[in-house]
């Protein structure tokens, strides 16, 4: 965890200009600094950042926040990643609460021996787990070090980028390299380099496979190497392709690791980002070629997929960063169910005055191939003739179906519906709605009832059961839980051991619980009475607990005032101590009579007077 007072510090000790400068290019106006909104497209600049209040606002969006809101919201990083990079430009090292038992003594809030030795396992775990990912992104790099060194002396491959029309400029900035044929050559590499460098990391990366014999070997061999950068630049993966053309398969990525998810990640999309802002636009494609062509033709807001269909992860950081996109797929048969995948993908995610289109290129052509023939300008030209989402939706749909038979349209009418209701756009809904009335001739009324009525007794089926499971039996944790996040001030009035209990007992809610306690704890007193729900989950976001908290937060208590949620509070304090002494008592009661202490006996004795 990163504690509350850290990030005050933090955010005093920064200069959010400097931080913003960055990024964009801002201008002093008065007693604000202003610029055009990096979250949206706009000619006029509407937003201005106040230095004294370390504020940012964007009047024609509503963006608004510290440097941490900003780093999160134009980069896509998570909070800890905000924070952690900040921290890294103030020269602030980040205070994480690895052991918690001193802070428990401190509050006078006993969290038990088994509490802080599992906390204290986590924290090492977690610095483990962090110091793997530190080795992995470092190896991952001097392989990248290692391909590109290789391609200066790679003639068939030199030639072969050539031929292709790319620049040694161009092949720099995208970091491309060259994998040599041979079994062990990077591996022995790494073995030379760092004789400490174990074969289990370099299987971590998937830079060398385990074959069935025992024995590895590399995983890229006689292709040319596309490193794949996450959102904070860092090198997390590679693509390989083949440059014989009778090689098989065309494209080879890395395989799935814990800092590579290949549903998350988009080629380029690191480096594009200024460019996508500045179009106003981002266009995706299917091949890294593509992508690295098009940068060399002036088309700079290029990006792809890595192998996989479009996914809502892509939707959404697309989406964050432009409010146009342009899928550029293959006239084919292949390109097709691609872009109808997209299509599907995307239907959730869109929002009134998002666009979203499908270009089509002539079968046989793909972007690489068509910019180098017809240039910038002929290439942009085709991005009239793309086809917006709702056309390309109607189209498809219709094509499956006899518009000219009533039990066509009613086909069409069944078919569309469970499209229609995954888009949250109302504006565009409701010209979709319109479009399949006219098409089928059914009153634009009775279809909105159509659909509606779905959903509907979809909502009530998912209401009914939320509510049984709000009715359901709610743990005491849950509920103490509950009023802390709604009244942290409760936070004094603990003073009782609330370590694990073990049989039976929601033990995710009590850690989730003792960490809420611990986060109050850290706070001064007017921290404390500030501090909200939203800030409390915002800070919890990153954790283990989060989960957690966010489904107590939909509990329902039925709490009417005040006074009834403090003797709410003070009868689970006495609960949770009675379900403890009876934990203990049934622990004594099952131990033979003839094995028990005296101290035990004396224990059972008192646990049994004390109900």
């Amino acid at each position: 965890m990163i504690s509350q007072s850290f990030i005050q510090v933090l955010l005093k000790r920064i200069v959010i200009v400097y931080i913003i400068e960055q990024i964009i290019q801002l201008k002093k106006s008065c007693s604000y600094y202003v610029a055009c909104c990096p979250f949206h497209n706009e000619k006029t600049p509407s937003f201005s950042v106040n230095q004294s209040k370390q504020f940012y606002h964007c009047f024609g969006c509503g963006k608004h926040g510290n440097a941490i809101n900003f780093l999160i919201e134009f980069s896509g990083i998570s909070f800890v990643d905000a924070v952690e990079n900040l921290a890294a430009q103030a020269g602030l090292p980040i205070p994480h609460k690895t052991v918690v038992t001193p802070v428990a003594e401190r509050s006078g809030f006993r969290l038990g021996a088994d509490a802080a030795k599992i906390d204290n396992q986590e924290a090492i775990e977690k610095e483990q787990n962090n110091q793997v990912t530190r080795c992995m992104i470092d190896q991952l790099q001097r392989a990248t070090d290692y391909y590109r060194e290789q391609l200066k002396h790679a003639t068939k491959a030199i030639l072969y980028l050539k031929q292709r029309g790319l620049s040694g400029e161009l092949a720099a900035r995208f970091k491309i390299g060259y994998a040599p044929d041979g079994l062990r050559n990077l591996s022995q590499v790494f073995t030379d380099y760092d004789r400490d460098e174990s074969e289990n990391l370099l299987l971590r990366n998937g830079l060398i496979i385990k074959s069935n014999n025992g024995k590895y070997y590399d995983r890229f061999r006689a292709r040319i190497i596309f490193p794949i950068l996450n959102q904070k630049g860092q090198i997390v993966g590679f693509g390989g392709r083949v440059i014989d053309a009778k090689a098989e398969p065309k494209y080879l990525n890395s395989p799935e690791t814990s800092l590579f998810i290949k549903s998350r990640e988009l080629y380029n999309l690191f480096s594009a980002r200024k460019a996508i802002r500045e179009s106003g636009r981002v266009l995706v494609v299917e091949g890294y070629m593509d992508v690295v062509m098009l940068s060399q033709y002036g088309i700079e807001y290029a990006v792809a997929t890595l192998g996989t269909a479009t996914t809502p992860s892509h939707i959404q950081k697309l989406l964050r960063q432009t409010d146009e996109i342009i899928f550029s797929f293959d006239g084919d048969n292949a390109g097709k169910k691609a872009a109808w995948r997209a299509l599907e993908t995307s239907l959730a995610h869109l929002k009134d005055g998002k666009k979203i289109s499908f270009l089509f290129l002539p079968e046989g052509d793909d972007p690489d191939s068509f910019i180098r023939q017809f240039g910038k300008q002929s290439f942009e030209s085709l991005f009239e003739n793309a086809i917006p989402l709702s056309d390309l939706l109607i189209s498809g749909l219709s094509s499956r179906v006899n518009l000219q038979s009533s039990e066509g349209r009613a086909a069409l009418i069944q078919i569309a519906k469970p499209l229609v209701q995954l888009i949250s756009a109302p504006i565009l809904k409701l010209i979709l709605v319109k479009r399949l009335s006219q098409l089928t001739g059914i009153n634009q009324e009775a279809l909105i009832k159509i659909f509606e009525n779905k959903l509907k007794n979809a909502n009530s089926q998912s209401s009914k059961q939320t509510e049984n499971l709000r009715l359901q039996p709610i743990s005491p944790y849950h509920k103490l839980i509950k009023i802390l996040l709604y009244d942290p001030c409760f936070v004094y009035k603990l003073d009782g051991d609330l370590s694990f209990l073990h049989n039976g007992q929601p033990q995710q809610a009590v850690r989730a619980l003792e960490a809420l306690v611990r986060f109050y704890k850290s706070l001064s007193p007017p921290e404390l009475e500030a501090q909200k729900i939203p800030e409390t989950l915002l800070y919890f976001s990153e954790t283990i607990h989060a989960e957690e908290l966010n489904k107590t937060t939909e509990l329902r208590l039925g709490w009417e005032n005040e006074i009834d949620l403090e003797a709410e509070f003070i009868g689970l304090l006495s609960r949770i101590k009675d379900m403890q002494r009876k934990e203990r008592m049934t622990v004594l009661q099952n131990k033979p009579l003839n094995l028990l202490t005296e101290q035990e006996k004396r224990e059972l004795q008192q646990l049994a007077n004390s109900f």
